[in-house]
């Protein structure tokens, strides 16, 4: 009897107890009824019954005001959900002001400034943030920006301030030129990167371009833009940000080295100014690894060059040589081949930025072209496409290289005549293989003087080889020095035969004399003898005198008929006899005289009674002349 007991309720004034009884037993038409009864009584209770039951069916707007009526903000939590839900914010706005009315609560204050945004009111949402409030305006804001509300979640970042989140709220709305304002206010890496990535997509390039160059001077956030700005094909525009970059007071290694990567994969004819213009700043080995992809061998050997890696640039310039190969920049190379290795090694690794880096593995390592092995193969390379240069280069590798390999290499490829004066020059340092290099080709000039002096100044090298080969030759003066050689390698008997044969008789009468040995000046004399040639004959007693036996001369000159001929060395020979004679005369006088002095003048007549005895001569004994000289 529900119905009866609202009745009875409503006549004796329970005004709130009658309510309840429709909110709660009146059916599907109860909550109308009841609103009805509500706006009859105007009662604050009975408000505040309609308004639960109404916020529980979800009629969050009829509930909202319900309870302002009632004048109940103590439902705050469940109103905001309610609300929120049906998007009645407006009427939302209405009772958290009223809530406000009652004390200051941040929580209070957030959800207003949320509703006031949620309601499209930016106008109202800045005239409260412009008043004193609790609100937490990072939570609302990011609520907002979460919600998409971005014009109410800017003005709400602006009184943080946070100006990174305003820029955010404003590339949102598409406002660029005030996003970029605002990073600039904000300063930070991520704020200018969000502005700029946002107006690439806009293709604001002038305004990426101005956020950009405040992330690019990050080490770690370029890699980021040179790949947002390549993934869009902006290749114009990631070029003109990397040169302003290079500029900037903070540039840093990285910047100068995708600048150069880029030359080398889109703009080559600008890559070698770039590089001689900031090798100290770049990252060789990347730039190395990019320039050999992209086949730029010019900047290749420049790089080498700049990292020390003078062995790998030369091989470069050897690999390619129409388009990296320069004479004047191969000497400069060659010579300081070897000289970087320690240099390397020091260095380790490579700054980048602020970051330390590895640089990466080379594709030419130095094991495969090591110092001097590369020298080599330039002195090959030289021999077959500049052999007219040859020499030139020669002479500036002549400190590093061993000369009895070249030697070796020219011989192989038949060129020492074309590298004769590198082999002048560097024949002071008296090497076999030199010295035989250079004395084939004075052989081969018919230089026989130059010969003589090359063989007499340097003694290391194959003396009877060519001396067996000078032998025969046509040239009289050759077969001089062959004869001189044998003479000085002790083969008497040959450089003999060889004066006798070119009818030298000096020259075979000072090379007997010269050996000192018996038999050669023997053969010699006899050699004259049998000639019946006088004026040699004597010569060569008067310069091979003391090796010969006089008894054996006269009797050889006598049998020939040229005993005046012999006659000076006969003289000669008994004028040193009889000198010795007396010599010996005046020194047993002498004894005599000391032993007589000694003995008291006794026995000393018998001591040298007997005759003086000379020994025999040479070849002559107890049986007389034996046929010798």
């Amino acid at each position: 009897m529900f119905d009866e007991a609202f009745e009875i309720y409503k006549k004796f004034g329970l005004k709130q107890q009658a309510v309840k009884v429709l909110l709660e037993h009146g059916g599907e038409g109860g909550l109308g009824r009841a609103a009805e009864y509500a706006a009859v009584a105007d009662d604050s209770a009975v408000w505040g019954e309609l308004g639960a039951a109404q916020l529980a069916a979800g009629e969050a707007g009829a509930a909202i005001a319900s309870l302002l009526k009632a004048g109940d903000t103590s439902k705050l939590g469940d109103v905001v959900a309610a609300a929120t839900a049906a998007g009645e914010h407006t009427a939302l706005v209405a009772y958290l002001r009223a809530a406000r009315a009652r004390g200051r609560d941040p929580a209070v204050d957030s959800e207003l400034a949320t509703a006031l945004a949620a309601a499209g009111d930016v106008a109202g949402l800045e005239e409260f943030l412009a008043g004193p409030h609790a609100a937490n305006l990072a939570t609302v804001g990011d609520k907002l920006f979460a919600a998409g509300a971005y014009d109410a979640a800017r003005a709400v970042y602006a009184r943080v301030p946070n100006h990174a989140r305003v820029a955010a709220c404003l590339i949102k709305l598409g406002k660029h030129q005030a996003a970029l304002d605002a990073a600039r206010k904000a300063g930070t890496p991520r704020a200018w990167r969000d502005v700029a990535f946002a107006c690439l997509d806009a293709g604001e390039a002038k305004l990426a371009q101005l956020a950009a160059l405040n992330v690019i001077v990050n080490a770690d956030d370029l890699d980021d833009v040179v790949a947002a700005y390549m993934e869009r094909g902006l290749v114009d525009d990631l070029a003109s940000l990397l040169e302003s970059g290079i500029g900037l007071e903070r540039a840093h290694m990285g910047i100068f080295t995708e600048l150069g990567i880029l030359y080398a994969s889109h703009r080559p004819d600008k890559l070698m100014e770039h590089l001689k213009l900031f090798a100290s700043r770049l990252n060789v080995p990347r730039l190395i690894k990019t320039c050999e992809d992209g086949g730029h061998w010019a900047a290749l050997v420049f790089l080498y060059a700049a990292y020390d890696e003078h062995d790998n640039a030369a091989a470069v310039m050897m690999a390619h040589p129409g388009e990296a190969w320069e004479h004047v920049k191969f000497k400069d190379v060659a010579v300081k081949v070897g000289e970087g290795e320690r240099r390397r090694r020091d260095r380790g690794r490579v700054r980048e930025g602020g970051a330390s880096v590895d640089p990466p593995p080379l594709s030419l390592p130095l094991s495969q072209v090591s110092n001097a092995e590369v020298l080599y193969k330039a002195v090959s390379f030289y021999l077959d496409a500049h052999p007219d240069l040859l020499v030139d280069l020669l002479k500036v590798v002549e400190p590093r290289v061993d000369h009895a390999r070249v030697v070796s290499i020219l011989r192989k490829a038949g060129a020492l005549a074309a590298a004769k004066p590198y082999l002048l020059a560097v024949q002071k340092a008296n090497i076999a293989a030199v010295n035989d290099a250079v004395n084939e080709l004075l052989v081969a000039a018919g230089d026989a003087g130059a010969l003589r002096e090359s063989v007499a100044a340097h003694d290391n090298f194959d003396a009877l080889a060519l001396a067996a080969k000078l032998e025969t030759h046509p040239d009289v003066e050759f077969r001089r020095v062959a004869a001189s050689i044998f003479k000085e390698r002790g083969r008497w008997a040959q450089a003999v035969a060889m004066a006798h044969k070119d009818g030298l008789a000096e020259d075979a009468i000072a090379t007997a004399a010269a050996s000192k040995d018996k038999g050669v000046a023997a053969a010699l004399v006899r050699h004259f003898v049998e000639a019946k040639d006088g004026e040699k004959f004597a010569a060569a007693l008067a310069a091979c005198g003391p090796l010969l036996a006089p008894d054996a001369v006269l009797e050889a000159a006598w049998a020939a008929g040229l005993t005046d001929a012999a006659m000076p060395f006969m003289i000669a020979t008994l004028r040193d006899v009889t000198g010795k004679l007396d010599t010996l005369m005046a020194e047993r006088e002498a004894a005599k005289k000391a032993a007589a002095a000694a003995n008291g003048g006794a026995g000393a007549d018998q001591a040298y009674a007997m005759p003086l005895a000379l020994p025999a001569a040479p070849g002559q004994g107890a049986g007389g002349y034996k046929g010798g000289f």
